[in-house]
């Protein structure tokens, strides 16, 4: 797979959304290695780093797609610290400030979804719970870093941007909150606890 995303990702342009030979790749490598373990999940966050880094890292117009393949893959990617790498590199900058592309927009949020909203009678290990529960808290956080209210002063008032990505971010936490109604508020209260 790892030459099928190089190949794609190091063209001029990659194509969003994703072509259906790549797809069927994704596909394929999901379909064999929905048990991945931890080594290998590991290699391909390696591998993944790698194409962000060389490919898409300094080129906006691969972000849309190359979100498209971490969101595809994130049942595989599993551990909370790899998710949170993309976190930081790839998803809160997209999704938590303002100038990326609708679709680009649109994929990390289904990306936080799709790492979120799990089957609790499915989740034996309490993994999903535990990074569902992390995530919910890094989206409120944002949530209320461009919520506060205003004091009154001009310097203080909400700014456009911050009103723009509030609504991104509770549109994000509201279909999460449709999705997982009983996991998703004591999460919800935790995190407002702390604020």
């Amino acid at each position: 797979m790892f030459k099928a995303l190089s190949t794609t990702f190091s063209s001029q342009l990659a194509a969003y959304p994703l072509p259906e030979e790549l797809q069927r790749t994704i596909e394929t490598f999901l379909d064999s290695h929905i048990h991945l373990d931890d080594h290998d999940s590991q290699r391909l966050y390696e591998d993944l780093r790698t194409i962000y880094d060389k490919y898409v890292a300094n080129n906006g117009d691969k972000l849309c797609p190359f979100i498209s393949v971490l969101r595809q893959l994130s049942p595989v990617i599993r551990s909370r610290d790899r998710l949170h790498e993309w976190w930081v590199t790839v998803v809160r900058p997209v999704i938590d400030s303002v100038g990326y592309k609708r679709d680009a927009v649109e994929e990390a949020r289904e990306f936080l979804l799709s790492i979120m909203v799990f089957d609790p009678e499915e989740d034996t290990s309490r993994e999903r719970t535990a990074t569902s529960k992390y995530f919910t808290e890094r989206l409120i956080e944002a949530y209320l870093a461009r919520t506060r209210i205003p004091s009154g002063a001009e310097e203080n008032a909400v700014s456009p941007e911050d009103d723009f990505v509030a609504h991104e971010l509770d549109n994000i936490l509201v279909a999460f909150g449709r999705k997982m109604p009983k996991v998703s508020k004591p999460a919800v209260s935790l995190a407002l606890q702390r604020n």
